[in-house]
């Protein structure tokens, strides 16, 4: 055989350049999942929910390269302002306004059934946290569908309105609660998620806007986690990958009907709820739209909503019209009464 034509071995100069390029790429291309269509190329959808490993993972090439391979700490240095887009999404250092009286006070909140660790009921101690906070406005999901507007209001009296999905064939409700006027009412269902929306019109004094309360498809990640004496945990990885990739999929369906009806608002409009994917989503992405992220205009320091997972994920979300709202304060309740955080937001209308 001609020597010009033989393998060379993989030396290890050559092996770390390999991964520090297959690395750089992952920090390049993250910023596809806003814009690929999960249902055509998944993969860039668990770029987005990996994006603290990814970013990790360059910081360790960086170093690696920094004390031995030249090449390698270039490529961690592209990937890493690849990654520029994230950080925005989940740190901010915007001024905290004083306590000034918002005309809205909103919290969006997962709360799980009413349920705590350990099957605690918990509807009384977010009912007393809502008071003790001042809220005007509820927006909650997975609220048990056995409950009643009637159990509504005799667990939030201090609540005027009370509004529930109409959807009797899932598990969960969704629920708005406000201390003004709500004047119409809409639940959006789909085949695989009932009560995926709840679009409400409410009035305060000569201002009317629109609430979009939405708990998009499930991760499944619970659900899914290995379980000793089943099926081989190999199997069931490949299980739980396979179930939260479709999920990916159904969301990007869910939202682009929603974000039609986003776009078709004729008033003022906030976004709320459980979208159950990361900041770097084609679900986040398409859902913000044109609209302006509560965190990013007005939190302070790292955002996490749910609980678990090391506070890595952030997956609860409010967005406004900025032509008609201006958020002044946004803050997550350090609470254990669910798998996710609150989410409170002070807005006031603009003049």
């Amino acid at each position: 055989m001609n020597d010009n034509f033989k393998i060379r071995p993989l030396t290890l100069v050559r092996f770390s350049a390999v991964v520090s390029l297959v690395i750089m790429s992952f920090g390049v291309l993250s910023s596809l999942a806003y814009v690929v269509f999960p249902k055509e190329i998944v993969y860039f959808q668990w770029l987005g929910l990996f994006m603290p490993v990814v970013i990790v993972s360059l910081v360790l090439l960086l170093i690696y390269g920094l004390w031995k391979n030249r090449f390698s700490a270039i490529c961690a240095l592209i990937g890493l302002v690849g990654t520029f887009h994230y950080f925005p999404k989940i740190i901010q250092f915007n001024k905290v306004t004083g306590n000034v009286a918002p005309d809205i006070r909103m919290i969006t909140y997962n709360v799980r059934s009413f349920r705590m660790d350990y099957n605690v009921p918990s509807v009384q101690n977010i009912s007393e946290y809502v008071g003790d906070k001042n809220i005007n406005l509820i927006c909650l999901q997975e609220v048990p569908v056995k409950y009643t507007v009637d159990d509504l209001k005799s667990a939030f009296p201090m609540m005027e309105h009370f509004v529930l999905s109409s959807d009797q064939t899932g598990k969960h409700h969704l629920a708005v609660m406000s201390k003004y006027p709500i004047t119409n009412a809409e639940t959006v269902s789909f085949n695989e998620r009932s009560n995926c929306a709840l679009i409400v019109d409410l009035s305060v004094d000569n201002n009317k806007f629109r609430v979009f309360n939405c708990h998009l498809q499930t991760t499944n990640l619970n659900q899914m986690r290995p379980k000793i004496g089943e099926t081989s945990v190999i199997d069931q990885v490949w299980n739980m990958l396979s179930v939260m990739s479709s999920n990916f999929a159904i969301r990007s369906n869910q939202v682009a009907y929603l974000n039609e009806k986003i776009v078709q608002s004729p008033i003022a409009t906030l976004v709320c709820g459980d979208f159950n994917d990361s900041p770097v989503s084609y679900t986040y992405h398409t859902m913000k739209g044109k609209l302006k992220d509560a965190f990013s205009e007005a939190g302070n320091g790292y955002a996490y909503t749910y609980r678990y997972f090391r506070k890595l994920i952030r997956i609860d979300y409010v967005f406004f019209s900025d032509s008609d709202f201006e958020a002044i304060n946004y803050q997550t309740g350090d609470i254990g009464y669910s798998d996710h955080l609150p989410v409170i937001v002070d807005f006031n209308f603009v003049e």
